[in-house]
């Protein structure tokens, strides 16, 4: 009798995300986005709110590197920061830092990537997985639809591009293969699935405050 092996995590995610990441597509926010009927300056609310997810994750970081299943995770030609002040500069003009503030929603999301940072750095990983290979992969496509719609390229979207990574695709399929080779135990694989749920589910709590803030009502 054959002992049956536990899937790998590549495979757990992609359960976990599966009824979330349907929901994800079902908000106001995202559908008039995806159908290229975002007003800009309702993208610029969007990158603002984005600014303080990408401050938690990029000024706790040092606190991951400690731990050495966690920390190759963190490459630097994801980091996001640098060009997201610029897309803010843009948006805002030199004095940004003190126009720009976060909703309650964001600023739920951000302690708690913090949490995690201090706490719990498997469950780091996992966001750190939905929101920046969700933004090199799959984000790419906000970034055609404000293109293609709106005109929008260059400055006030920057944040989009990452320029040390030439094959976006590979660096994903790389991403997910650490993933999958990482020795984290099962029980720990299973929280971590379930991580990048909850993180979906912090997403669609922003874009429903986006919604309200910039759309008015339905």
């Amino acid at each position: 009798m054959t002992t049956p092996t536990n899937p790998p995590l590549s495979a757990m995610i992609h359960e976990a995300l599966a009824d979330v990441h349907r929901r994800s597509g079902r908000g106001r926010f995202l559908r008039t986005l995806l159908a290229g009927d975002l007003p800009v300056a309702a993208f610029q609310e969007f990158v603002t709110q984005r600014y303080f997810i990408f401050r938690a994750f990029e000024e706790t970081a040092d606190q991951v590197r400690t731990d050495p299943i966690a920390a190759p995770f963190l490459f630097p030609e994801l980091e996001r920061l640098a060009p997201i002040r610029r897309d803010l500069a843009h948006y805002h003009g030199p004095d940004w830092a003190e126009r720009v503030a976060p909703y309650e929603a964001t600023e739920q999301h951000c302690a708690w990537i913090r949490k995690l940072a201090a706490d719990w750095p498997g469950g780091y990983v996992a966001q750190h997985h939905v929101r920046y290979v969700g933004d090199l992969a799959g984000g790419q496509v906000f970034r055609n639809k404000m293109a293609e719609h709106q005109g929008l390229v260059g400055p006030g979207i920057e944040f989009y591009d990452f320029p040390e990574i030439a094959d976006a695709e590979g660096f994903r399929r790389h991403y997910i293969s650490m993933l999958d080779a990482a020795p984290w135990e099962v029980g720990e694989q299973r929280r971590i699935a379930a991580e990048t749920a909850h993180a979906f589910e912090q997403t669609i709590a922003l874009f429903d405050a986006l919604g309200e803030r910039t759309l008015g009502g339905a």
